[in-house]
């Protein structure tokens, strides 16, 4: 799954998309707590690729680190999950 991190203009954005590519059930709470534990319990192998991701740091700041953050210690705790990551 890739995220072309230029289209993301807000943090809501972001968790909706990731969302729905990554086909997360409908409880998932769009924060970054609930982004580690969903994907800690994914069971299909998934590859997220972030294209771009210099756009997302300058849109969201510190917080583009903390998501990065995340989703690079879910796939530490979750073998099947890989990371990406283009500036």
């Amino acid at each position: 799954m890739k995220i072309n991190c230029e289209l993301m203009k807000t943090k809501l954005q972001l968790h909706e998309y990731i969302a729905k590519e990554l086909e997360f059930p409908d409880y998932y709470g769009k924060n970054l707590d609930a982004l580690y534990d969903i994907l800690t319990e994914r069971s299909k192998e998934t590859l997220i690729e972030f294209e771009n991701f210099n756009s997302l740091r300058d849109t969201f700041g510190p917080y583009a680190d903390a998501f990065l953050d995340t989703v690079m210690d879910a796939s530490e705790e979750n073998v099947l999950i890989s990371v990406k990551v283009n500036l």
